[in-house]
């Protein structure tokens, strides 16, 4: 008959070699784990970096944009300058409506009717109609 020793060493054994083949059964699926998960971390660090050069060419973008519309807005409040600038050159050179400028000054000081007419020059009716406007 086998000895009770030899048969608890046999026992024990065979759990051994059992308990090891599990211990690499673990240890390869958790390696394979690792490695899934180390590829993940890759693919996000990747894809990170992307979104940041992304985030960046916008970033560029929008300081650019807002530097055009800056210079736009500049160029066009220049425009508007020189605009109402010769405007008001042609307004001085038409002696018509110096006429009606100095008609209107005259208004606002309480000058009558006949003395706008006077003055400047124009019809009744165009002194009663510069009257009327200043009133308004």
């Amino acid at each position: 008959m086998i000895d009770v020793y030899a048969l608890i060493a046999l026992i024990m054994s065979a759990v051994s070699l059992i308990l090891i083949a599990f211990c690499f059964y673990y240890v390869r699926q958790t390696n394979d784990k690792l490695r899934l998960l180390t590829k993940a971390l890759n693919d996000v660090g990747i894809s990170n970096e992307k979104n940041t050069l992304a985030i960046d060419e916008i970033r560029a973008g929008s300081i650019g944009m807002g530097q055009v519309i800056q210079q736009i807005k500049l160029n066009t409040e220049n425009e508007l300058q020189v605009l109402a600038d010769k405007h008001a050159e042609l307004a001085m050179h038409d002696p018509g409506s110096k006429l009606y400028n100095r008609a209107a000054k005259m208004v606002a000081k309480g000058a009558s009717i006949e003395e706008v007419m006077l003055e400047c020059e124009i019809p009744r009716a165009e002194a009663e109609l510069v009257i009327s406007m200043r009133k308004l």
